[in-house]
């Protein structure tokens, strides 16, 4: 009996082992890819396929890449978790935003992993520490950048309809958000504009912000640069519509989904970006030799069924802008 029970068991061993021989063999040798996002929402969703179409249209389709994303669904605890798995999982990491950014670059240096970063849509990356110069990165990581053109987006709201008396919310754990803000109350300083200001987080707290500032007598809403409120955005204009006042963005999404208007970057244009630097990284180039690029091709966009909904004519002179992005319908 014990004969029989040592040869099944060696039999047995046999087996997983041999198993576990052939599962090895299966290994992807494909390049591997990791998108890190704080949340999913439609301005990191054109980013994102974006980055995959500009990909294969430099030669690099799945059949060469293998490109996968993790959601952190806006908690940090779940940020902490996507980290860990995209860095032990992944040859290139690509955190989105300048969050998961920070938080990624902060792991890699922690644990002393030398593996590359590449992020996309940082706001600000010398001031998050992610590089001394974009010229000339110096810790490992690249990527590109995107500054929301605050002055730019307060200039086009003035040809619209002018405002006495901003309302502000963000949410400011958020440092892209905070960072935007900052710029707009300073904007707003300069040139003699009232403004308040709320910031939330979640959902309940969002709603009581808004209801705040709705209260205050505001003319107008400015959103900055924030994927709390991004995420928001349909409750927000609804609360907004009712009582008739403007909402402002600061990305066309926003005004896609009900906002009345914003001067922003292009996300598609983000991403082919993002994509030709990591596609100079494969084909050889260090880090260091890869500057990070900011993207600074600004364009209007309104949204005329907004317009319509809330009575506020938008002049000819804004309607007739060559590179104008119009949403909906006029009334």
């Amino acid at each position: 009996m014990k004969k029989l029970l040592k040869g099944l068991l060696l039999s047995t061993m046999s087996v997983i082992m041999c198993t576990a021989m052939l599962t090895g063999c299966k290994k992807d040798d494909r390049i591997q890819i990791g998108i890190i996002q704080m949340s999913e929402n439609g301005s990191f969703a054109e980013m994102r396929e974006a980055f995959i179409a500009e990909m294969a249209t430099l030669g690099y389709d799945d059949s060469k890449v293998n490109i996968t994303f993790e959601n952190a669904k806006g908690e940090m605890s779940e940020l902490t978790t996507a980290i860990t798995k995209t860095v032990n999982n992944c040859d290139i990491i690509m955190p989105m935003t300048t969050t998961p950014a920070v938080q990624t670059y902060s792991y890699l240096t922690s644990q002393g992993i030398e593996k590359p970063m590449i992020f996309m849509s940082v706001t600000d990356p010398v001031a998050s520490g992610l590089m001394t110069t974009l010229e000339n990165p110096d810790k490992n990581c690249t990527g590109s950048s995107n500054v929301v053109p605050v002055s730019e987006i307060l200039k086009f709201v003035e040809n619209i309809k002018p405002v006495t008396k901003y309302g502000i919310i963000y949410d400011n754990s958020n440092t892209a958000a905070t960072n935007t803000a900052n710029k707009a109350i300073s904007y707003l300083n300069d040139n003699n504009i009232s403004h308040i200001e709320e910031t939330a987080s979640t959902a309940s707290n969002i709603d009581m912000a808004i209801s705040s500032l709705l209260s205050k007598n505001i003319d107008a809403l400015y959103i900055p640069l924030d994927s709390t409120m991004q995420d928001y955005i349909t409750n927000i204009i609804a609360a907004t519509n009712a009582k008739k006042i403007p909402v402002y963005g600061s990305a066309d999404i926003m005004v896609a989904k009900g906002a009345l208007g914003t001067v922003g970057v292009s996300y598609t244009k983000i991403g082919q970006l993002t994509a030709k630097m990591v596609v100079d990284y494969i084909q050889g180039k260090k880090i260091s030799e890869i500057p990070a690029e900011v993207l600074n091709e600004y364009v209007p966009a309104i949204n005329l069924t907004t317009a319509s909904t809330i009575g506020i004519e938008i002049p000819e002179s804004v309607l007739s802008m060559t590179n104008i992005v119009k949403f909906g319908t006029a009334a």
